[in-house]
């Protein structure tokens, strides 16, 4: 990784003159790196990477892209060399940063990072994306009758399996709400916020059927309540369908009841 100086130390010497809190974002250039995933697989031509470098500060509010790079990968194969160029204006010192990285083809996305990456540490910097399951187009079937209580309202979290306790950040619960209009699912998750597309098409024989899309969400790394993310974003992969019993609703993967939530 390599940086040229520029007006960004001077603008974090008059912070710390001022008395205000620095991180070691370090003076301005370029980020490089490489993106990288274990799958054996090589994909066709029009695959493309994005790389971004974004601002986590907020934690209860989505990742705000500072700076962004795309290229074609052309079918070949990982690893895949990038580098961002970063202007000194648009960073904060008292500001979070993560990197961010994505391969999409034919709109979709294919691969993707889950972990914090550290823009700013030393060494060369390495991305490791995970395969996003990609899910075969349904088959024409009866559609399951519309709950409209589904939607419009803030869902909390009361049960999910394998824990006894549901804080996270701050003492927080993970919660959820749904979209109708954008089809979009958007919360907490324990310790960041989370956005994803959402389908109620087909039927179960459970309930009415609900599957979520892959999950985009900030990503701040947190004292507490990682763990606890982790065991409900992997929940929301595992739907396939939902109930509503009065104010509650429960989310079943087959016949078997994975979370609980109460309305507010």
């Amino acid at each position: 990784m390599t940086w040229r100086t520029s007006a960004l130390a001077l603008i974090l010497l008059s912070l710390t003159a001022c008395g205000q809190p620095t991180t070691n974002v370090p003076e301005i250039g370029t980020i490089e790196g490489e993106v990288l995933y274990r799958e054996r697989i090589l994909l066709p031509p029009g695959a493309q990477l994005t790389v971004q470098l974004e601002d986590i500060s907020q934690s209860d509010a989505s990742a705000v892209v500072v700076v962004s790079a795309t290229q074609a990968l052309n079918g070949t194969a990982p690893p895949y060399p990038f580098a961002l160029e970063i202007d000194s204006s648009a960073l904060q010192a008292a500001s979070q940063y993560a990197l961010r990285a994505r391969i999409e083809l034919d709109g979709q996305v294919r691969f993707t990072n889950t972990d914090y990456i550290d823009p700013f540490a030393d060494g060369p910097l390495t991305v490791m994306l995970q395969g996003v399951q990609q899910r075969a187009p349904h088959q024409a079937q009866e559609q399951a009758p519309p709950v409209a209580a589904l939607e419009g309202v803030e869902w909390v979290l009361v049960s999910l399996e394998g824990f006894e306790t549901l804080a996270g950040l701050e003492g927080r619960s993970p919660d959820i709400s749904f979209d109708a209009n954008e089809q979009r699912a958007s919360g907490f998750s324990g310790c960041n916020r989370f956005t994803g597309g959402y389908e109620r098409e087909g039927s179960s024989e459970q309930g009415a059927a609900l599957r979520f899309l892959p999950m985009a969400g900030t990503l701040m790394a947190c004292p507490e309540g990682a763990e606890l993310e982790r065991a409900f974003l992997q929940m929301l992969s595992s739907v396939d369908a939902f109930r509503l019993a009065g104010e509650e609703l429960v989310l079943l993967n087959g016949d078997q009841p994975v979370a609980r939530f109460r309305a507010l």
